[in-house]
């Protein structure tokens, strides 16, 4: 059989590996993969047509002849995904199944809202092959994690009990599926988060799709990560490798086998995610001591009653701290993800992380605007509060106010968004002005002053980002943004 996915956002691991359990079970396995640039501006998200022509689209995915037709969907490329299979339907009855985390978290949106004719929830690794199967069969009735519409109009949920314990049973991802930067080679070495972070899915997403609803995170061994990486390298000469696993530092244990194997056997630099409170001594030394460029961690914001109750993150301030004096010790440079657009945070809230980013002489600050999403808490939070309106909340919950999380994010006041943008323009002068500067400029509502534009944005988050992690990291920023893309589709 032939299964086509359709894509037009970043690299996705789901397709990825599904596309290698389908291709080692002799079935055909094709990715359409629409350009996608940032730069285009908010209606990338909400009115893709003014960029898309859908029935095109449609016309090219009929083309290709697919048995089955497949998407991953998350709330930022929704829009693209409900105006393809609208056109699709409007020309052919193909079979649409439709994945991810937003499916995951809202079937029954799915079903009433859009063209497709299956929704799966959660990992679908150990009976996707069965799945296409009967579903060409039309004897689709049994298999678990699928919700479909029967005839009569009854939708039906099916046990969620389709799930992966043992990472490493799994072929390794389709590396030929995706296009990417060419000198980076992305990797995942585990699935799960503990976390419950309020303005993101990964933690009950977790809890929904492991079976009993435990926040588990499961490892690979260092010795499937090794034989991956070399299978990968021996096809492509990679300059360096991204792990983007929301833990990959699990274990001192782990982190020493990984670091004596890597070190050994691989010896590129790599980048990964990291838990601040996670990073001491050893583990900055096991760091150091296996090539790691850069750790990027969450951190949010400065102050940690608004951290602790409205954001349900744990790290302290002295925790992020000492992980920073630990890994500039060892000489791993690190950045620190912070969110503006937050819900009631105020300029004191703000002087306070600007603050601890100037005393702690933080190089380089991973700037995010929160977006409202669906199943995000933070979102019923805000609404409860008086942060969004009624009406506002009704088109949250449809995904019809999605933005750009790295500018401006979901937009419920113009003029608050404004705000925002003028203070994170006064962050991104962190390593360029002196700190009595910032301060003063802060106090005095200077950043007021400054204009909202996007390329000024984007143009001066470049330039401290290359003082701070080199040109590599800039190549890597600036990919979703341009089409530094190959074999992909218009």
């Amino acid at each position: 059989m032939k299964i086509l996915f359709i894509d037009n956002f970043s690299f996705n691991f789901g397709i990825a590996s599904i596309s290698s359990v389908l291709k080692q079970s002799g079935h055909d396995v094709e990715l359409l993969y629409y350009t996608f640039s940032k730069m285009k501006g908010i209606d990338i998200y909400r009115n893709p047509s003014k960029y898309y022509s859908f029935n095109k689209i449609a016309d090219e995915i009929i083309g290709r002849k697919p048995d089955i037709i497949g998407f991953s969907v998350l709330s930022s490329n929704y829009m693209f995904y409900k105006n393809t299979a609208e056109a699709i339907r409007r020309r052919t009855d193909i079979p649409i199944l439709t994945g991810g985390v937003f499916p995951t978290m809202s079937p029954d949106f799915f079903i009433e809202n859009t063209c497709c004719d299956f929704v799966f929830r959660g990992e679908a690794e150990p009976v996707i092959v069965e799945l296409i199967e009967k579903i060409a069969l039309g004897k689709y009735y049994d298999v678990p994690n699928i919700v479909y519409r029967e005839k009569g109009g009854t939708v039906v949920h099916n046990e969620m009990s389709s799930f992966v314990d043992d990472l490493d049973a799994l072929p390794f991802y389709d590396k030929e599926v995706y296009p990417g930067v060419p000198f980076q080679l992305n990797m995942s070495t585990s699935r799960g988060c503990v976390n419950s972070c309020s303005y993101c899915s990964s933690g009950k997403y977790t809890r929904l799709t492991v079976r009993g609803g435990a926040g588990k995170v499961r490892k690979r061994s260092v010795d499937s990560i090794i034989k991956e990486i070399k299978q990968a390298l021996r096809k492509w000469p990679y300059k360096e490798i991204s792990f983007w696993d929301d833990f990959f530092i699990t274990t001192p244990k782990w982190l020493s086998e990984f670091v004596e194997k890597y070190s050994k056997e691989i010896n590129l630099p790599y980048n990964c995610i990291a838990f601040p409170a996670v990073i001491n001594n050893e583990v900055a030394s096991l760091l150091a001591g296996s090539g790691c460029n850069v750790v990027c961690m969450g951190f949010q914001t400065a102050n940690e009653e608004y951290k602790k109750n409205v954001l349900r993150r744990r790290e302290t301030k002295k925790q992020v701290a000492k992980a920073i004096n630990h890994l500039e010790e060892h000489g791993v440079k690190y950045s620190l993800d912070h969110i503006f657009n937050l819900p009631g945070e105020t300029k004191e809230h703000i002087e306070e992380s600007l603050d601890f980013f100037i005393n702690n002489k933080v190089k380089w600050v991973s700037i995010y605007f929160l977006n409202y999403y669906p199943d995000s808490d933070i979102t019923k939070y805000s609404y409860d509060n008086g942060f969004i309106g009624s009406e506002q909340f009704s088109k949250i919950m449809k995904n019809e106010l999605i933005g750009d999380q790295a500018f401006k994010g979901t937009i419920v006041d113009k003029k608050k968004s404004k705000e925002q943008v003028q203070y994170a323009l006064l962050f991104r002068l962190i390593n360029l002005l002196p700190a009595k500067w910032l301060k003063r400029m802060l106090k005095n509502d200077i950043q007021k002053r400054f204009p909202t534009n996007k390329y000024l944005y984007y143009s001066l988050s470049l330039l401290t980002l290359f003082k701070a992690q080199g040109f590599r990291r800039v190549l890597t920023f600036v990919n979703p943004y341009f089409k530094f893309r190959k074999n992909v589709c218009e």
